[in-house]
């Protein structure tokens, strides 16, 4: 038997395709390996948000009035930010430029009526941030100092049409600026019976099925009996078939993961 499985795989190592493909894994895993090993000065942020009263096309009816601080407002809009030093360098307040300190705004259409740190990652970096009053849309942020996957969590309610916020603003070294990565991840799926299935589930399974189909491939690709059904009889297809699989259920769990550090989660107890 175990004669057998040797000489099944030294078969499936034959083919000269097989070497060239090992090759270009070796090739891409030096690649990934020097991006990752590289340092740099990076800062980062995701958000989520949701429209609290109103309508994103207009102002409240005419017969319903909302007040902040004797103020009618038009409509109520919750932004959930989370920010953090995504880099493997120090950033600290030296590197904020005095004459362009890194900034939040929301929409132009609106003002910002409060804005909180809801979390940071810990009180020495005493994170914090406050409305402009020059520009009522417009939150200045400072820091002593971010060392890697330091940050904080910022709910700003505000009166603009949209949850989206942006950041500007220079700091020292970081020619691009702050990097947004778009919304949080999704909320689950949902399941009949209104079962949750959180997309890192469904990524896993996937990748696991591509693993089985590479591994039934490599070993006894004419005995699976899915794969012959498919017509796939070939290792070439197997594994490119493999490799579809992988990647479709890599990209659900590297997209959809939660891109801000754990440390900067709000328990939903705390919502």
């Amino acid at each position: 038997m175990f004669g057998q499985l040797i000489d099944q795989t030294q078969s499936a190592l034959a083919p000269g395709w097989v070497g060239s493909f090992i090759g270009l894994i070796g090739v891409g895993i030096a690649i990934i390996t020097y991006v990752l090993s590289r340092k740099k000065k990076a800062l980062s942020y995701t958000f989520e948000g949701e429209r609290l009263l109103g309508l994103s096309t207009g102002s409240l009816p005419n017969d319903i009035t909302v007040q902040y601080q004797n103020s009618n407002i038009p409509r109520l809009t919750r932004s959930t930010v989370y920010l953090w030093n995504s880099g493997q360098l120090t950033i600290t307040r030296d590197h904020l430029a005095a004459a362009d300190r890194p900034r939040l705004a929301t929409g132009n259409d609106g003002r910002i009526l409060a804005i909180t740190v809801q979390r940071s990652s810990r009180p020495a970096i005493e994170f914090s941030i406050v409305v402009d009053p020059q520009r009522p849309n417009t939150a200045i942020l400072d820091f002593a100092f971010l060392d890697a996957a330091d940050g904080a969590t910022i709910e700003v309610l505000h009166t603009s049409s949209i949850s989206s916020v942006s950041f500007s603003g220079t700091i020292l070294g970081m020619p691009r600026g702050v990097r947004n990565l778009g919304r949080t991840s999704p909320r689950p799926l949902k399941l009949p019976l209104n079962m949750p299935l959180p997309i890192n589930i469904l990524g896993s399974a996937i990748v696991l099925i591509g693993v089985v189909t590479a591994v039934a491939g490599f070993v006894a690709p004419e005995k699976a009996e899915m794969l012959v059904t498919f017509g796939m009889t070939t290792q070439a297809t197997v594994f490119f078939m493999a490799v579809v699989y992988i990647s479709m259920g890599g990209g659900l769990i590297y997209f959809f993961r939660k891109k801000y550090p754990k440390g900067l989660a709000i328990p939903e107890n705390e919502r």
